[in-house]
């Protein structure tokens, strides 16, 4: 179920899990893609709650495949 899923990391850091968001600019590149784009991180509510250091080490990832420009 979802709450089990939760607690055993299906939400994980940007950069740690399965999807490849360097082929995601990509391909949003390759479509020529010049929006807004929203991600949200879901987190194990019974684990470490640090939500404005997750948002930092999310942005510095997201900077540094070159998804976030400022």
């Amino acid at each position: 179920d979802f709450h089990t899923a939760v607690i055993d990391g299906v939400f994980c850091p940007l950069g740690r899990g399965i999807v490849d968001f360097a082929a995601f600019k990509d391909a949003l590149e390759e479509a020529d893609y010049d929006g807004f784009a929203t991600l949200e991180q879901d987190r194990n509510p019974a684990g470490e709650h640090d939500p404005l250091g997750d948002a930092k080490k999310n942005l510095a990832f997201l900077r540094q495949i070159g998804i976030a420009t400022d």
